[in-house]
């Protein structure tokens, strides 16, 4: 069974929650905090990629005898995992 963290975990990535601590412990200056962000955006696009890949690898490897419609359609549905799951 889930905790209530979990579950709110859930619904946040991996660098979304890095970024939330960081920004906790560390004060850093103007400066340093942007460029933290525009890091921190660039992992967020890196990592949802990383999700909708190998989301729709299992999918689209699911059947070998899979059309590219099929395929384009386990890519398009790859997508819509990602944005449920992390409600973008």
């Amino acid at each position: 069974m889930k905790t209530k963290n979990q579950n709110n975990m859930a619904q946040q990535t991996a660098v979304e929650w890095l970024f939330q601590e960081i920004d906790q412990v560390i004060d850093l200056n103007t400066s340093d905090l942007e460029r933290v962000y525009k890091a921190v955006e660039q992992a967020k696009e890196m990592e949802k990629q990383q999700t909708i890949d190998a989301y729709c690898e299992g999918f689209c490897h699911s059947d070998s005898n899979q059309t590219e419609h099929a395929a384009i359609d386990g890519y398009l549905a790859s997508i819509q995992y990602y944005n449920k799951k992390y409600k973008k």
